[in-house]
Formats: structure tokens, C-alpha cells, sequence
């Protein structure tokens, strides 16, 4: 299975990294990459361990707040 990573852009205003940021007062937005399974196609969106702590309070969403 060979898989590849790759940075995220958006494809709007110059096309920008993909970020998320946390809940909490002093968190801040961290990149979002993608791993990319070549025999399957299939893409996982993840963030580095390292940026963890950046994103402050993280929290699961409820079903409700999947769409």
C-alpha cells in the first residue's frame, strides 16, 4: 500500500493552506494535510501530533452536529 502526504490548499483567495482551529481563549489555527492511498484513493484529512496543543479545547461533535 503505498500512501503519500501532501499540504491542503484551498481552491479560493489565492489558494491558502486548510486550517482548523480550537474552542479555547488561546487557541490557534494549524495546518490540515492529507494522506492519500494510491491503490484505493482513498484520503484521510489529518493534523501533525505537534500542533495538538495549539488547537487548545478539541471536542467530539455530537450527531446533531454532523451534516
Amino acid at each position: 500500500m503505498a500512501k503519500k502526504y501532501y499540504n491542503t490548499h484551498t481552491p479560493y483567495y489565492g489558494g491558502g493552506p486548510v486550517t482548523v482551529i480550537g474552542n479555547g481563549l488561546m487557541a490557534k489555527s494549524v495546518p490540515v494535510f492529507a494522506e492519500v492511498d494510491d491503490e484505493t484513493g482513498e484520503v484521510k484529512l489529518f493534523i501533525r501530533h505537534q500542533d495538538l496543543p495549539r488547537l487548545g479545547e478539541i471536542c467530539p461533535l455530537s450527531d446533531a452536529e454532523v451534516y
